[in-house]
């Protein structure tokens, strides 16, 4: 699993919209919106969605063709995942700075550090598997430039 922990200054770097701000404050169950992304500066401009929540239950999609690469702006969670094909399970510590994948067809959950901890916000890149590589590298390129980035092995 590809993960880089950047310096949690990263959330410095990007305005996060009202509008997400509210939603952050009234959050019962995983929330997506597009809200002000197109205004933020690359690579962040390029993302599907803003992701947040304070836990996700353990699910899979099934048949799923892509794969997530999400970016916690905001973040004290553990995510899990078990890969069926390598029978293996991938434990992370997700906190701000923390870019991963999440293959959506294995089952996977997110869940708080601490049950009064942050409530998770973040960006999610979808793309196809076939250009996983080559985003993953776009996007650690960029926020690279940004702040310095520690490769993690998972």
């Amino acid at each position: 699993m590809e993960v880089i922990r950047f310096d949690s200054s990263i959330r410095d770097s990007i305005q996060i919209p009202r509008g997400v701000q509210l939603l952050e404050q009234e959050i019962s169950a995983p929330t997506f919106t597009c809200d002000g992304i197109c205004e933020l500066p690359a690579p962040f401009d390029l993302a599907q969605d803003w992701v947040l929540f304070t836990q996700q239950w353990p699910h899979r999609e099934p048949g799923h063709g892509s794969v997530e690469i999400h970016l916690a702006i905001y973040a004290d969670h553990s995510f899990e995942m078990v890969c069926d094909k390598k029978r293996s399970n991938t434990s992370l510590g997700i906190f701000s700075g923390t870019l991963y994948v999440c293959d959506p067809a294995q089952l996977c959950w997110t869940r708080q550090n601490n049950p009064y901890g942050l409530t998770y916000v973040g960006l999610r890149w979808v793309v196809s598997r076939s250009d996983l590589a080559k985003e993953w590298q776009r996007l650690a390129d960029g926020l690279s430039a940004l702040t310095p980035g520690i490769p993690i092995t998972a």
